[in-house]
């Protein structure tokens, strides 16, 4: 499972080859994480959102880790020509395209999971399935939108966005506790685009 990916990317790459053999360093070293973390959990009742914070933070690290001796020792990774020539046509920066690429996909699903890990001891036993769902979904459109308006240097047009999204669940916010769990979902999810946009972009 964890290679899948990286057999996939091998066709976008200039060096399939070596690509794989750096992905298999990467696929192993996140084999021996997830395997320590299911020996130290493995039959404990594991509360807060710690162990998935470590967890994350780990496979974050393997991979800054390995991009950081790929581009100052191997530098042997580059785009297949035929990525070239579509970024050639379209008049883009190669590495803007990607950035805008990593930067939507952090903030899609990742961050959705994030965020309902790092809330779970803190969800309202009251609220619907169908509520999470539409919620997760008008989180994800919020991301985005504010992700493009910080691109687009519209700081303040953010706040247009969270004012909107307040609005929608006025009546709901009276309710103290899903009024403290809404507080601590926005502010999560607008500081994890701050982070993806400040890292990535």
């Amino acid at each position: 499972m964890y290679c899948v990916p990286f057999f996939v990317a091998s066709d976008f790459v200039k060096y399939p080859a070596e690509w794989l053999i750096q992905a298999t360093i990467v696929c192993v070293a996140h084999l021996v994480v997830d395997s320590i973390k299911h020996f130290i959990i493995k039959g404990k009742v594991v509360i807060g959102p710690l162990p998935y914070i470590v967890d994350q933070s780990s496979h974050l690290a393997i991979l800054a880790v390995m991009t950081f001796f790929t581009l100052h020792y191997w530098c042997s990774v580059d785009a297949a020509k035929w990525i070239h020539q579509v970024v050639s046509i379209l008049e883009i920066e190669g590495m803007d395209a990607l950035a805008w690429i990593c930067i939507i996909i952090a903030i899609w699903k990742p961050a959705n999971f994030t965020i309902r890990q790092v809330l779970a001891r803190y969800k309202p036993h009251t609220e619907e399935n169908s509520i999470v769902k539409a919620g997760a979904m008008i989180g994800t459109l919020e991301r985005i939108i504010m992700v493009l308006l910080l691109g687009m240097g519209q700081y303040g047009a953010i706040a247009l966005v969270l004012t909107a999204k307040s609005i929608a669940r006025y009546d709901m916010l009276k309710d103290r506790v899903f009024a403290e769990y809404y507080l601590l979902g926005t502010l999560l999810s607008t500081l994890l685009v701050l982070l993806v946009f400040i890292i990535l972009g």
